[in-house]
């Protein structure tokens, strides 16, 4: 007879007495060695983890299961801009022009409240500005 496995952390075994483990996938962590679950809200887990790694602080996840730093973003009420070394950083929506309504979006995703257009300063394209209209 064979003895029981050990599962390492973000792993699991999905019943008793298995001789191997599986991997939680990008997206899932594995804290109980019994299953995966799904990474919380502002968290993101990569392949075969034990606990989600925090989005940086001022932004979240749109959802549960993000599998990559990529997928954090601002929060309602914000939007994310790149400044021209590449940092990111939200920017606070004007609730006149502009619908933001749903966390994670950046200057290109942004809509504008309809009839409003606005030309946005986008420092990392070849054009100095970017018209966008709702």
């Amino acid at each position: 007879m064979t003895a029981c496995l050990q599962c390492e952390p973000g792993t699991y075994q999905p019943e008793e007495g298995q001789d191997s483990c599986n991997v939680c996938g990008a997206g899932s962590y594995s804290s109980n060695v019994l299953s995966c679950e799904l990474c919380p809200v502002s968290e993101y887990c990569e392949t075969g983890v034990s606990v989600g790694t925090r989005c940086p602080v001022g932004f979240t996840t749109n959802a549960l299961g993000a599998k990559s730093k990529s997928e954090c973003g601002c929060y309602a009420g914000e939007y994310e801009v790149l400044d021209e070394s590449g940092n990111r950083s939200c920017v606070q929506c004007d609730s006149n022009s502009m619908v933001c309504t749903e966390a994670v979006l950046n200057v290109v995703d942004l809509p504008l409240a309809p009839g409003y257009c606005e030309r946005l300063p986008i420092p990392l394209v070849l054009s100095s500005q970017l018209t966008i209209c709702g």
